[in-house]
C-alpha cells in the first residue's frame, strides 16, 4: 500500500459510493455517502493509456465514445531555414487559435528546452554559433478535461561567423569529389547528383548552376591569358572530356575517350594531357582537337598521375606496383620505371628539384630524384600493425623544405627533404583527401569523419578543429582568401552532404612547388 485516505482509520467519511475520477494532472475524485465529494492529490498524471482504463472508459463516462478534443490550432511563422550572421538577433514566432486560453508554450532547441522561452515568441538577442540547431515551439491549452499539447514545425538557425576556425557558409548537397578555383573568387563544385555549381567564394552565392543527369569527375580549369578559363571535366556517363566556358557553363568542346579512366588527365601549357589504358591522348584546350596519340609501354592502369614542366616528363604510378616516367615530346617516349613493393595508389607530389613523392597501398613512403633513383623510404606503419593501410591522399610539400603525407589511417606524418621525420599527428578519422598547406604556417587536414584539423605545420601542433558532424570527406578542399571551402557526403546514405566555407588565418595557398592535391587551386597537376 502506498498510501490511504483518509489518513487516520478512525475518522468517519461515509462509504465510497460510484465510481472514481482522475483528471490529467492526477487529481482523484471520491464520493461518499455523506453527501461529501473529496478530492485527493496522487502522483499520478492521468489515466492509463490503455483501451479501457476506468468505468465507462474515461472520466467523461462515456462508455467508448471518444470526449470532445480541444479545437486547438497552432502555426509557425518563420521560415524553415534562417541564416543569420554571429552577433544578430533573431525571433521566432507561432500563432495559436482555439482551444481555451489560456496557452502555454516551451520552445525547444535539438530536443531540450530553452531556458525562459515560455512566450508565443523566442528572441535570441546575440547570436553566437553555439545556438544553431533545429528549433520548435510545444503548446498546451487549457482545455478541460483533457488539454490539447501540439508540437509546431522545425525551423533550422543556421549561424555563420567570421571568427578563425568557423564557418562562413554553408551550401547542402553531396560533395565527394575535389573541389578547383579560378584566379577569380569563383569556386566550382560538382554534386554527386551531376550538378555542376560556380560559386562566389565570398559569400557562396550561386553565379551560375548547371543540373544534369550525368555524372563528372574533379574540375580542372586552365587558365589563358587571353581568353575567360575554361573548365574541363570527365563525363564518366558518355566516356568523354567536356570543356565548358568557365564563366556561363557553354560547352565549347566534348571529345571522347572510350576506356579512359576517372581522374587521369591534367595541363601542360596549352594541352590536355590524358591517359588511358596504354594510350596517352594529347588534346587542345582551346578546340579540343587531337594532337598525337601514342601507344606507351604502360602494362598496367594507371591510377592517377602528376605532370612537370621543367622535367618535360609526365610521372604516374599504375597497379603493376611501379612509377613510370614519360616524356612529353615526343609524347610517351619511356624515360624510366622505378619499381615499389606494392601498387602506387597515391597521387604524385613534386618538389622544386624534381624529388618525386609518393606512397605504395602497403605505407611504404618514397623519395625519388629526377632520374628514377631512390633518394629515401620510410614505413608508415613504423612496424606496427596498423588496420587501413596505404595512402589515398597526394603528398604535400612546403616552402620551408617540409613534406607532409597522410595515411589512410588518419597519422599525418612530416619529413624534411633528407627524410627525417620531423613529428606526427593523429587526426580524428582516417584521411583520404590530400591535405592543404597555407601561406602562414598552418596545414589543414580533412578526415572521413567530418573534422577539419588545423595543424602548424612546424610544430604539428593542433591549433583548432571544426566538425561538420554526420558526414565524410573524401575531396580536397580548396584555400583560398581566408577561407578553406570543403565538401562533403553524409555518413547516412538518406541524408545530405554539405559544401562548407570555414574561416582560416591563411590567405591563399603556401608558396611552396606543391601545396595541395594537383599543386594548385586549379588541379592542373602541372608546373609550368
Amino acid at each position: 500500500m502506498l498510501w490511504r485516505f483518509p489518513k487516520n482509520a478512525g475518522e468517519n467519511m461515509g462509504s465510497i459510493q460510484g465510481g472514481l475520477a482522475m483528471n490529467d494532472g492526477g487529481l482523484l475524485l471520491v464520493p461518499s455517502t455523506n453527501w461529501q465529494l473529496y478530492a485527493v492529490q496522487t502522483d499520478a498524471r492521468g489515466l492509463g493509456e490503455v483501451s479501457w482504463p476506468r468505468y465507462a472508459y474515461n472520466s467523461q463516462n462515456t462508455s467508448g465514445i471518444s470526449y470532445i478534443p480541444s479545437s486547438l490550432s497552432i502555426t509557425m511563422k518563420n521560415a524553415p531555414h534562417i541564416v543569420r550572421m554571429e552577433g544578430e538577433k533573431v525571433t521566432l514566432e507561432v500563432e495559436a487559435a482555439g482551444g481555451v486560453k489560456p496557452y502555454t508554450y516551451q520552445w525547444m532547441r535539438g530536443g531540450f528546452p530553452v531556458a525562459g522561452a515560455n512566450e508565443s515568441t523566442c528572441t535570441i538577442e546575440n547570436l553566437e554559433v553555439e545556438d544553431e540547431g533545429e528549433y520548435y515551439v510545444i503548446v498546451r491549452d487549457s482545455f478541460r478535461p483533457h488539454p490539447k499539447v501540439l508540437t509546431s514545425n522545425t525551423t533550422k538557425i543556421e549561424v555563420n561567423s567570421t571568427r578563425t576556425g568557423e564557418k562562413r557558409w554553408t551550401i547542402y548537397d553531396s560533395f565527394g569529389l575535389s573541389l578547383a578555383a579560378d584566379g577569380y573568387g569563383y569556386l566550382f563544385a560538382i554534386s554527386k547528383s551531376g550538378t555542376l555549381r560556380r560559386l562566389l567564394i565570398e559569400s557562396g552565392e550561386a553565379a551560375y548552376v548547371l543540373p544534369t543527369k550525368n555524372s563528372y569527375g574533379t574540375p580542372v580549369i586552365y587558365q589563358s591569358h587571353e581568353e575567360s578559363p575554361i573548365l574541363l571535366t570527365f563525363n564518366e556517363t558518355t566516356d568523354r572530356i567536356t570543356a565548358f566556358d568557365a564563366n556561363r557553363f557553354d560547352k565549347l568542346w566534348e571529345e571522347a575517350l572510350y576506356s579512359f579512366e576517372f581522374g587521369n588527365f591534367g595541363v601542360v601549357g596549352d594541352t590536355v594531357m590524358a591517359i588511358r589504358r596504354e594510350m596517352i591522348y594529347s588534346l587542345n584546350c582551346a578546340d579540343g582537337k587531337r594532337g598525337k596519340g601514342l601507344f606507351s609501354n604502360i602494362i598496367a592502369l594507371p591510377l592517377e598521375f602528376s605532370m612537370t614542366g621543367p622535367g618535360n616528363a609526365l610521372y604516374f604510378g599504375t597497379e603493376n606496383k611501379e612509377v613510370v616516367a614519360l616524356y612529353i615530346d615526343p609524347v610517351g617516349a619511356l624515360r624510366w620505371r622505378y619499381s615499389t613493393v606494392g601498387r602506387v595508389v597515391s597521387p604524385i607530389a613534386i618538389d622544386s628539384d624534381s624529388t618525386i613523392y609518393f606512397t605504395d597501398d602497403i605505407d611504404h613512403f618514397y623519395a625519388i630524384d629526377a632520374g628514377g633513383k631512390k633518394k629515401w623510404t620510410y614505413d608508415l606503419t613504423e612496424g606496427k600493425k596498423v588496420d587501413l593501410k596505404g595512402a589515398t591522399a597526394s603528398p604535400v610539400v612546403s616552402s620551408g623544405g617540409f613534406v607532409y603525407v597522410a595515411a589512410n589511417n588518419g597519422k599525418i606524418f612530416a619529413f624534411d627533404r633528407s627524410g627525417k621525420r620531423k613529428w606526427i599527428f593523429q587526426a580524428n578519422g582516417s584521411v583520404y583527401s590530400t591535405p592543404v598547406l597555407g601561406n602562414d604556417d598552418r596545414i589543414y587536414i580533412c578526415t572521413s569523419s567530418g573534422t577539419v584539423h588545423a595543424l602548424n605545420s612546424i610544430t604539428g601542433v593542433e591549433e583548432w578543429k571544426y566538425s561538420l558532424g554526420n558526414y565524410r570527406i573524401l575531396g580536397s578542399p580548396v584555400l583560398y582568401e581566408g577561407k578553406l571551402l570543403v565538401g562533403s557526403e553524409p555518413l547516412d546514405e538518406k541524408g545530405t552532404g554539405k559544401l562548407v566555407a570555414i574561416n582560416v588565418s591563411s590567405t591563399g595557398l603556401d608558396s611552396g612547388p606543391w601545396p595541395k592535391y594537383r599543386q594548385n587551386n586549379m588541379n592542373t597537376a602541372a608546373i609550368d
